[in-house]
């Protein structure tokens, strides 16, 4: 079933989803009005989120096919928390008929920073998943402090945060992205729910490549 949602309307009800860290939660409102948000352990999430959702709807008092946006923090963070969060907006999208938001958790991060801020998150393997200005990377400890040279630097993350003196530490939920949802909204801007993929930032190949072991020839 699909609908053609008047994006002018600003009373619009929405869905958002952040499964990316070590915990996810969910969010659901009206317009520009919050009414219910809750979270889980990230591991739990994917058992736990449908039961959630419900949770949410009665509160708001609505039927699962009254929402008309679904927005999802697709990445980069948790292997399996970003493809269980995206897999659960994409199947709710097709299932109502509401438009996908996917927003980068770089690109939320980065909205709590001055304009020239350095959005940083913990990649592991001491590499760092990084957005400055509107290019999102992937790099090595030498080069983010190379890059952070007299520049804030906004992290959710405490291991982040212990080497800079002046980092900005950012508690992220579902909430967080919600200033981006809602400006996609009222711009139109919408992804293809068929074509939209986890923003890994680094390629599958990649994150599961192991590095080898120091002293064994590496083998």
């Amino acid at each position: 079933m699909l609908y053609d949602w008047d994006v002018s309307n600003e009373d619009f009800k929405w869905l958002v989803i952040g499964s990316c860290g070590a915990v996810a939660s969910l969010a659901i409102g009206r317009g520009k009005m919050l009414i219910a948000t809750e979270t889980v352990p990230g591991r739990a999430f994917s058992a736990e989120w449908p039961a959630e959702l419900r949770r949410l709807l009665a509160i708001a008092g609505w039927k699962v096919d009254e929402l008309q946006a679904v927005g999802v923090v697709h990445g980069p963070g948790s292997f399996t928390g970003v493809r269980v969060g995206l897999s659960a907006a994409k199947g709710l999208c097709e299932a109502v008929g509401a438009k996908l938001i996917a927003v980068s958790r770089l690109e939320v991060l980065a909205e709590h920073g001055a304009p020239d801020a350095l959005a940083v998150l913990d990649a592991g393997r001491d590499e760092f998943y990084v957005r400055d200005g509107g290019l999102e990377f992937l790099a090595g400890r030498e080069e983010v402090l190379a890059a952070s040279e007299q520049r804030t630097v906004v992290t959710p993350d405490d291991r982040v945060a212990e080497m800079y003196a002046e980092a900005v530490l950012v508690h992220m939920s579902a909430i967080s992205a919600l200033p981006i949802v809602w400006k996609r909204w009222s711009e139109g801007r919408f992804d293809d729910v068929a074509a939209i993929d986890a923003n890994y930032v680094r390629s599958e190949r990649d994150i599961y490549a192991r590095k080898p072991a120091v002293g064994n020839g590496g083998k």
